[in-house]
């Protein structure tokens, strides 16, 4: 009986994702005749380091993932397009392990030691952007945040607590706490909202 063994391997030079420098992308793939699976690989080289380390099972008949992702300051500008509502610009590194398990359609992840590193969100509605540090987690229904400090382009300080609620990334919903000290909250001209502008700053929880 002939084989239906399958190898594959794809090396993309010079890759970007929303306009965001990836480097050199490695992608291999290779069919276990035993479990009946593809076990797939994915690894950048962006300037000699590796932001994204991923090695997987992806078996077909079960219609299930296995995988492990290992993050090494990957850029936060890679998911932008898809938060455009929520952040008009981002910037900033992530790293840690996060891990996949289950069905296609509605599979489990969690992560392990992630960190927020080097961060510049700019918030759509108020159009102040933050800095941020610190750790988070993830995991089926949200983001968590642990302890991620924040600050603005001033002198004022803060810290997020609380979660990005969804339901296997859909239905998103907020609930997180603010605690500003002086904290730079609104940067809006009547151009941008003509219903609601100036420059505010606030002290307190939010």
């Amino acid at each position: 009986m002939e084989s239906k063994g399958l190898l594959a391997d794809l090396i993309c030079d010079s890759t970007h994702i929303a306009d965001v420098p990836l480097g050199t992308l490695a992608v291999g793939s290779a069919w276990d005749e035993e479990f009946e699976r593809f076990d797939i690989s994915l690894r950048n080289d962006l300037e000699g380091r590796s932001n994204i380390d991923l090695s997987g099972k992806l078996t077909p008949k079960l219609k299930t993932i296995e995988a492990e992702i290992n993050l090494d300051r990957l850029n936060v500008g890679y998911v932008q397009p898809i938060l455009t509502d929520v952040f008009s610009d981002m910037e900033g590194y992530i790293s840690g392990k996060i891990n996949v398990d289950g069905p296609w359609d509605s599979f489990s992840i969690s992560s392990e030691d992630t960190r927020l590193d080097d961060a510049i969100l700019k918030v759509a509605y108020t159009n102040v952007p933050y800095y941020a540090d610190g750790t988070f987690h993830i995991d089926d229904k949200g983001v968590y945040f642990d302890d991620i400090t924040l600050a603005d382009r001033g002198s004022g300080t803060g810290s997020v607590t609380g979660s990005i609620d969804f339901d296997h990334f859909k239905d998103i919903s907020f609930n997180t706490r603010i605690r500003a000290n002086n904290m730079e909250c609104v940067d809006l001209s009547e151009e941008q909202a003509d219903a609601f502008y100036g420059n505010l700053y606030a002290t307190g929880n939010i």
